[in-house]
């Protein structure tokens, strides 16, 4: 029995997801244009969660409507840049909006972290 596990692992291995598409295949820009546009937001989304954090104790409605208004803006975003233009990523009313919730939060957090400094919270 204990060998039938490592074969049936080799057998049955989850294939790796692809970071890059094939060299000269007929889709390579499309892919290139989608797979960037998913790594963008895990780039940012670490400093989203942080700042959305941060800003929640004083100010959740405001944070929760930021957070509402980021992932409507990286959606239009994603969807403007999965079109194969990559210059089309701000083509929708919402993509600029991207960065706009997380410059806000990133200055209520800095007023929260003020206000916990000075002990006035």
């Amino acid at each position: 029995m204990k060998h039938v596990r490592p074969r049936s692992r080799v057998a049955d291995a989850p294939r790796s997801p692809r970071l890059a598409s094939p060299r000269n295949a007929e889709n390579e820009r499309l892919f290139a244009c989608v797979q960037r546009g998913h790594q963008q937001a895990f780039e940012t989304y670490s400093q989203f969660l942080a700042l959305s954090l941060v800003s929640s104790v004083l100010f959740p409605i405001t944070t929760a409507l930021e957070g509402a208004l980021w992932i409507a803006a990286r959606l239009a975003w994603a969807d403007g840049y999965a079109s194969g233009k990559p210059d089309e990523r701000y083509s929708h009313r919402l993509a600029p909006h991207i960065w706009t919730p997380v410059i806000h939060m990133a200055l209520l957090s800095l007023y929260t972290a003020g206000r916990f400094l000075y002990g006035s919270v």
